[in-house]
């Protein structure tokens, strides 16, 4: 038995192709703009150890079988890294994934609650400050976001019409190369099962039969990486009563705190409030309380819009849309309370499509949901303001840092690069040593960071301390301190996200330095 054809949603109709064409033009203009002008971030980086590996001796297959979190993206990426690739190329597929889920993101909201939530999602979906953001890196989040929004048409489709076999194959390997474009879309695909369990169980034996095929296609599409990824990742620490371990990446295991900060990035993005660097920050709190005259209205309002969208969504798809930000949002924090992956925003890409229709719905339905949307669409629009043109919410630049080292270091200089050492050697163009912190504890006490300076300056003429991601390492900040105590720290400067010291021991002179490009407390 087939469920009602307004089961899901009551108006069954398109956006108008003209709002779709706009709204995708727009897209592709803030995803393009700007795309190579940053350089890699850490996260990239890893990317690119994938593609063009130590003596580029290791083949596509090989970096495909490694690759357990994202193997998709690396197979987009490869053809486009065997030559002299720039950071333009290796983002280009990420751009393009996330200029064709406005599209698709619209149309599945407009079957799922009216066509003019949809024209509306479609806008939304185009600013939203999350998305240009994934968008414009090379890692497979923007991918994810658009075959698991492509893999939800097509269990619509099923869930409206009955499963057919061509549906159910397509859904199965479109869900499945979401999960090899991350492997967080796995938890959406679960949640997806479960929606149909609850809502559309099928009554006849081959409809079961049908539906079987679609998720078990799936999980055979994805099982040789999901096997591996198993075999890595403390899976184990999931099961009543075992211990959880050391926690993850120091002290960063779950908070509730992450909740609200998630929420906020989502619909918002990283650049409405604090960085993410002062985020990371000892005085994070005394940070966040000075942005809540923002931070407090942009949440209120996003509250009252998502939530007024939900209670105003058809019963059944309110219910089914429920269960596809539940499931993932729970997965994700169990697995970073029971200390598998640490909580990251990025691993709840799947749900933003979703969010955001929820959203437009809110803004056509609820009273005075215009006027509430339009101020969304405002403080959307200042947080790409900040994207696009404030160095506080600019990703690292390691790249210009390098730069102006190379051109004032000495033939017996060393760097010093707590916790980004090789993407700083990434951008150095000398063989100039570099010394990474790899296997340093934790930095508590003094004495820890001058034991961890001393090892590595090793009879330098001078040295560079360059301070990027480093508030794992050295909480406290006692790293630029103890370089003061071991030398003469002649010069201060820095670039985005980045902060460099110059050091030499103090018997040498110190030169003509060049005036400081940024005072070493600014933290953009």
């Amino acid at each position: 038995m087939v469920p009602a054809a307004d089961w899901l949603g009551g108006e069954i109709r398109d956006p108008r192709p003209a709002v779709l064409l706009m709204a995708t033009v727009l897209a592709a203009v803030l995803r393009i703009y700007s795309l190579g002008d940053h350089p890699l971030w850490i996260d990239e980086y890893l990317t690119w150890k994938f593609l063009r590996p130590a003596g580029d001796g290791a083949s596509l297959w090989t970096q495909l079988r490694d690759s357990f979190q994202s193997p998709l993206t690396i197979a987009l990426l490869w053809p486009l890294s065997r030559g002299a690739c720039s950071e333009f190329w290796l983002r280009l597929p990420g751009a393009l994934a996330g200029i064709a889920t406005v599209p698709l993101g619209a149309l599945l909201a407009a079957r799922l609650a009216g066509r003019r939530t949809g024209e509306w999602a479609a806008l939304l979906l185009a600013v939203q400050p999350f998305m240009i953001w994934h968008s414009q890196e090379a890692r497979g989040y923007a991918l994810t976001m658009l075959l698991i929004t492509g893999a939800s048409l097509l269990l619509v489709r099923m869930i409206r019409r009955g499963p057919d076999t061509a549906t159910a194959v397509g859904y199965g390997l479109t869900a499945g190369l979401a999960v090899l474009a991350n492997n967080s879309a796995l938890f959406m695909v679960v949640a997806h099962g479960l929606s149909v369990l609850v809502l559309a169980r099928p009554r006849r034996t081959a409809d079961w039969g049908r539906w079987a095929l679609a998720f078990s296609l799936a999980v055979v599409v994805t099982a040789p990486w999901l096997l591996k990824a198993s075999g890595i990742l403390a899976v184990e620490r999931l099961a009543p009563g075992v211990a959880m371990g050391e926690a993850l990446r120091q002290d960063s295991t779950f908070t509730p705190w992450a909740l609200p900060f998630a929420a906020h990035s989502i619909v918002y993005g990283y650049t409405l409030g604090p960085s993410l660097t002062e985020l990371h920050g000892a005085d994070r709190l005394d940070v966040v309380v000075s942005w809540l005259p923002l931070l407090a209205p942009a949440g209120l309002l996003a509250v009252l819009l998502v939530f007024g969208g939900l209670w105003r969504m058809p019963r059944r798809s309110g219910i089914a849309v429920s269960i596809w930000i539940l499931i993932p949002l729970c997965a994700v924090v169990l697995l970073s309370m029971r200390n598998v992956k640490a909580f990251n925003v990025r691993y709840l890409a799947a749900i933003v499509p979703v969010v955001v229709m929820l959203a437009s719905r809110g803004i056509v339905h609820l009273r005075y949901g215009r006027w509430l949307g339009l101020a969304m669409l405002g403080l959307v629009l200042a947080s790409l303001g900040g994207y696009y043109g404030s160095e506080r919410y600019a990703r690292e630049d390691l790249r210009t840092v390098a730069r102006i080292i190379e051109e004032r270091a000495g033939p017996n200089d060393v760097v010093l690069v707590p916790v980004v050492g090789d993407l700083y050697a990434h951008y150095q163009q000398t063989d100039m040593r570099v010394e990474p912190f790899w296997g340093c504890p934790r930095i508590h006490e003094r004495q820890q960071a001058l034991t961890a300076l001393n090892e590595r300056i090793d009879g330098a003429d001078r040295a560079w301390l360059v301070l990027c991601r480093a508030w794992d390492l050295d909480p406290r900040d006692l790293l630029p301190g103890a370089l003061s105590e071991l030398g003469q720290v002649d010069e201060r400067f820095g670039a985005a996200g980045v902060r460099v010291f110059s050091w030499r021991p103090s018997s040498a002179p110190s030169g003509n330095s060049a005036e400081p490009i940024m005072d070493t407390e600014t933290r953009p």
